[in-house]
């Protein structure tokens, strides 16, 4: 903000006015937050309310610094965390840090990138089902039974399942509910870590 700025807005009877409304507006969704927080049993299905709570949450403080901001001159606080907006503010590892220690590791001194590539025939969808629904209690252990059909509705969510709980250890077990037919790994070394976000 320029300096013009901050002298129409500093100390002024509007800034002060807009600053109380600020602070109630954050006090407001700081109780609502934690309400909705101690209401939680660590169901799948409450995410979308409690994500949709932390972001309220977050404009009403963001609102009050910048209103303090107006009324002093001054910010309370700065709030951290991953924004979008502030993706180039992150510090990137490439190339130039190979050979240095990373909070105490061993020294990095290449990168090995595996790919794994299989196909499965599906012999029995009911059961490749039950077993993802399993896997997902059982990484959700407070879920029900609703909430496991809900967030895996389909044989694909079911392995993605798997795979999280058990790792690529689930694709290897004799089950009954898939065939492996063919499967090819690759390994390839590089001096630069993929993002895989930019892939």
């Amino acid at each position: 903000m320029a300096d013009e700025e901050l002298e129409e807005t500093q100390w002024t009877t509007p800034a002060r006015a807009a600053y109380v409304v600020a602070v109630e507006a954050a006090v407001q969704a700081l109780r609502a937050h934690a309400e909705r927080v101690h209401e939680r049993e660590g169901k799948a299905d409450e995410l979308g309310a409690y994500f949709e709570s932390t972001e309220e949450l977050r404009a009403a403080l963001d609102g009050l610094s910048e209103a303090e901001f107006d009324l002093t001159g001054s910010f309370p606080f700065v709030l951290t965390g991953y924004d979008e907006d502030d993706e180039g503010e992150f510090e990137d590892f490439d190339g130039d840090d190979l050979g240095t220690e990373l909070d105490g590791e061993e020294p990095v001194e290449s990168f090995l990138t595996v790919e794994y590539r299989a196909q499965f025939a599906v012999v029995d969808r009911e059961g490749l089902l039950r077993a993802g629904r399993e896997a997902y209690r059982e990484a959700w252990p407070d879920a029900g039974d609703e909430d496991a059909e809900t967030e895996v509705p389909a044989v694909t969510n079911a392995v993605g399942e798997l795979l999280h709980v058990h790792g690529l250890a689930a694709l290897d077990a004799d089950v009954d509910y898939l065939e492996p037919r063919w499967h090819e790994v690759s390994v390839s070394e590089s001096d630069e870590e993929i993002d895989p976000d930019e892939e």
